[in-house]
């Protein structure tokens, strides 16, 4: 809020207590006090430092999934920029800069070690979908034990082995077509 307009407020109200109008004069005065509170709140500076760690809060963006309780970190010092009357802040990550109005610092003693450990669990966990995807692909069936005969389903039941353990299950024409690559797979392993 700029101060020529609280400026302009208070000769409002002074206006309306010259001209008998107390009540309006009242009405005026107390919203003009939460205008010039919220104006010294506002000019009050910031004292997030470079390398604190911050919380977005009553803010469309706090609202965001995207940013929702997400830790940031300040790249830069709160400022003041030119001809305003609040004071921003670059954070890592985020394009622009911020309003320090709508961040809380926080106190994580754990930090760099908490963000190591997830790290870690990242890279544990890329290598797990890696190694998961190779062993799906080179599942096969290492030997049919069947005999060739229709049930009342009509399937036909086959027990497989399948790194070492039995398996039986029943095919039928539809099937078949489902499990034309495991045929393959087995009919590649053995010509390697």
């Amino acid at each position: 809020m700029s101060k020529v307009l609280i400026d302009e407020a208070r000769r409002l109200v002074q206006q309306l207590k010259e001209e008998h109008m107390h009540v309006e004069a009242d009405v005026v005065s107390s919203l003009l006090q939460d205008v010039e509170s919220e104006y010294r709140r506002s000019s009050e500076h910031s004292n997030l430092k470079k390398g604190d760690a911050v919380v977005m809060h009553t803010c469309m963006e706090a609202r965001n999934p995207k940013y929702a309780g997400r830790v940031w970190t300040c790249k830069s010092d709160a400022f003041r920029p030119k001809g305003h009357d609040y004071d921003s802040i670059f954070l890592e990550g985020f394009s622009g800069s911020f309003s320090a109005e709508y961040l809380v610092k926080v106190s994580l003693p754990n930090m760099e070690a908490l963000q190591k450990k997830i790290a870690l669990l990242e890279e544990s966990l890329s290598t797990y979908k890696l190694e998961n995807e190779k062993y799906e692909r080179s599942t096969y069936i290492d030997d049919f034990l069947f005999e060739l005969r229709v049930d009342e389903k009509g399937e036909i039941p086959i027990l497989i082995k399948v790194h070492g353990i039995e398996h039986t299950l029943g095919i039928n024409k539809k099937t078949v077509e489902n499990f034309k690559h495991l045929f393959w797979m087995k009919a590649v392993s053995a010509d390697a």
